[in-house]
């Protein structure tokens, strides 16, 4: 296999394949992977290795279970959503990526979060590019990574919803050895 098509119809180069062992709980799962260039994942674990290993997607809970293993959970979402605001007045230049201060709501002192594009962005937001961010709260506040492609500079008012907030429990990150 020479390149993928990715999900936005890109053709990505196939750079290698190689076989790794991930480490899941007290689990060892031996996988051929693909490595790919330009994508924004470390690992993605397809249709196969679910089918092998007897996956088993729960949307009710949004946990994903192995078959032989239900105790091992390997993904959790937790709801406890807020919302992502402009704390001032932002210019964003034209063709720039500008790092702004935000407040969060909803979320802990020193806890980490992923910040994200909301679902249905304001008609204001329809030419920023709001980039997923894994980030620390201080104070109630966070950096936000924020793209204008357009050719021309865009003001954001304050206090406005720019994006959204999502907890991450870091103790369901699991690391991936070789």
């Amino acid at each position: 296999m020479k390149q993928v098509i990715a999900a936005n119809g890109n053709h990505v180069q196939v750079l290698g394949k190689l076989s790794i062992t991930l480490h899941v709980g007290n689990r060892k799962f031996t996988q051929t992977v693909h490595v790919l260039d330009q994508l924004h994942h470390s690992l993605i674990l397809g249709v196969d290795f679910m089918r092998k290993n007897g996956a088993f997607i729960n949307f009710q809970d949004c946990t994903l279970e192995l078959k032989d293993n239900p105790n091992i959970v390997l993904s959790s979402i937790t709801l406890n959503s807020g919302l992502v605001r402009t704390k001032k007045v932002v210019t964003l230049p034209k063709h720039s990526e500008t790092l702004i201060q935000v407040s969060v709501s909803k979320q802990n002192e020193d806890s980490t979060v992923l910040l994200e594009p909301l679902d249905a962005p304001p008609q204001f937001l329809q030419n920023v590019v709001v980039a997923k961010c894994l980030v620390k709260i201080h104070n109630g506040k966070a950096h936000l990574r924020l793209l204008n492609p357009t050719a021309t500079d865009i003001k954001l008012r304050p206090h406005k919803v720019i994006a959204k907030v999502s907890h991450v429990n870091t103790e369901e990150i699991h690391s991936i050895d070789d």
